[in-house]
């Protein structure tokens, strides 16, 4: 035997004891459905049959929202309110809680925990519920004209011997009701941590959020499964994402830079070298020739020319060969603020430094790192002569030290020229420079990149043409332990000699 109905409650009626055995299945419509679709059954083109008795005249109103008062003939008054039709959970759940409370006297209370069963095998979820009712009182009204009384008292007098009386069995599941530590400690898994974020949006199925809190302790709920968590949860991945996203690509460009450096290194070096022995006897012979002939030689201005252009070939192959050179780190504890003051203080005499007004904000708070005080000097003496460059007639050049979480800030900031926004990707490449011909290597941002790498360190740059440019270095505590070959930047040159 097998019974047919859109309640998934019966399905746990059939373990009743009284009904034990006696019903094989219970099916709901969704499962009749899916086997008529299975064996190719299509109910619209059927001819109709009539059901088997007995026949259950009004008693087929049953399944819909008050039609059991229908059923038992009784008539409810609005003005008496001793009747009361309830359907829908929340409406029920509000019903009875409000009952407990005896809020609401009501004799006679019809409950559909549902909308009623109105979810016929040929209804589908295409109809509204109001639909669905329309469809099954006008049915009950079409069947109603085809009844005789009479044929209603014979199926009544044919199945009398049949006992239709049911019995209550009390199973009610009580549940355990939290207090107000528990319900506040749900509440903030999901990051309510207080009224104010209580939105009571309703997306979960619970009226307020503290119902949903006291579902979840219940175990009749989950905690995470709440929209405005949800969103926040998502917007706190899509941050994290981007956040890898942007180390990856920082990552990736940071390599891209040390491989850069490496393979230039190695060919500066080599080319240095090449290039040190004839440059020592070309400035060698023209210091000799300038010593042999007078000033007023007619030769004489073309010999100093070329013992001039001679020795600034010597110091950019010095240069190359300062930024391929193997060195490494002697770390010592520095104060950098010292370190900054002797700095300047070297380079005051500088010709560069003239019109420039230097403003420092060094920080007496500033804690003192492992670093090495001869390649952070030459490092910073760089970045100072280039903001100086930048303002040939005059400017502010601005340092400031602070303690920052992963070490030591230091920022310079110029109000200089600025940098193109197409060049702010290429100036720590080595030989890349903006300076007009014979003016610079484009190696000193490159030896300025490499020095703050070697210490574990990070350097970015801000600039707006016309407004100036901020080089920051973040220093940490704690320099990472030296590797021999120094990624590839400090090569074999330091132990060959220099001529």
């Amino acid at each position: 035997m097998s019974n047919y109905g859109p309640c998934i409650a019966k399905k746990a009626e059939i373990r009743d004891p009284p009904v034990a055995s006696a019903v094989d299945a219970v099916l709901a419509y969704d499962e009749l459905r899916s086997l008529f679709a299975q064996d190719g059954i299509e109910l619209t083109r059927l001819p109709e049959t009539d059901f088997d008795g007995p026949r259950p005249g009004v008693g087929r109103l049953f399944p819909v929202s008050a039609g059991l008062l229908k059923t038992a003939a009784l008539r409810a008054d609005i003005l008496e309110n001793n009747i009361m039709v309830v359907d829908g959970k929340d409406n029920v759940l509000q019903i009875l809680s409000e009952l407990s409370q005896d809020a609401i006297k009501v004799e006679f209370l019809d409950i559909l925990f549902c909308e009623g069963c109105i979810n016929g095998p040929i209804i589908g979820n295409g109809f509204s519920r109001f639909s669905r009712k329309e469809i099954v009182t006008n049915y009950v009204r079409h069947e109603l004209t085809r009844q005789r009384q009479e044929d209603i008292e014979s199926f009544l007098d044919e199945y009398a011997c049949v006992d239709l009386h049911r019995g209550f069995t009390n199973r009610a599941i009580s549940l355990p009701i939290p207090g107000q530590k528990e319900v506040k400690a749900i509440l903030r898994r999901i990051k309510k941590l207080g009224p104010e974020n209580e939105l009571n949006c309703a997306a979960c199925g619970y009226p307020t959020c503290r119902e949903k809190a006291i579902a979840v302790y219940q175990g009749l709920a989950e905690a995470e499964m709440c929209l405005p968590y949800l969103i926040d949860q998502l917007e706190e991945s899509l941050k994290a994402v981007q956040k890898f996203s942007q180390e990856l690509e920082r990552a990736q460009t940071q390599l891209i830079q040390k491989e850069k450096l490496a393979s230039v290194g190695e060919l500066a070096a080599g080319v240095a070298h090449e290039l040190n022995n004839p440059l020592a006897a070309i400035l060698l012979y023209g210091h000799l020739l300038l010593e042999e002939v007078s000033a007023e030689d007619p030769h004489f201005s073309n010999l100093r020319t070329i013992t001039e252009e001679a020795d600034r070939a010597k110091k950019i192959v010095a240069a190359l060969l300062d930024f391929a050179r193997q060195r490494k780190l002697d770390l010592q504890p520095t104060d950098l603020n010292v370190l900054l003051e002797e700095t300047l203080q070297v380079l005051k005499k500088e010709s560069r430094l003239e019109n420039v007004r230097l403003v420092h904000y060094l920080d007496p708070r500033l804690p003192r790192l492992l670093a090495d005080h001869s390649q952070l000097q030459q490092a910073f003496s760089n970045l100072i002569i280039n903001a100086c460059e930048a303002m040939p007639q005059g400017g502010d050049l601005t340092i400031v030290t602070a303690p920052v979480e992963d070490g030591v800030l230091i920022e310079f900031t110029d109000t200089g020229c600025g940098i193109p926004e197409e060049n702010l990707s290429k100036i720590f490449t080595p030989f890349f420079t903006t300076k007009k011909p014979g003016r610079g290597t484009g190696l000193g941002l490159a030896l300025v990149y490499a020095i703050i790498k070697m210490h574990g360190g990070q350097i970015s740059v801000r600039s707006k043409e016309g407004k100036g440019s901020t080089f920051s270095i973040i220093l940490p505590h704690h320099p990472p332990p030296q590797i021999e070959e120094s990624q590839g930047l400090l090569l074999e040159t330091d132990r060959r000699e220099e001529v």
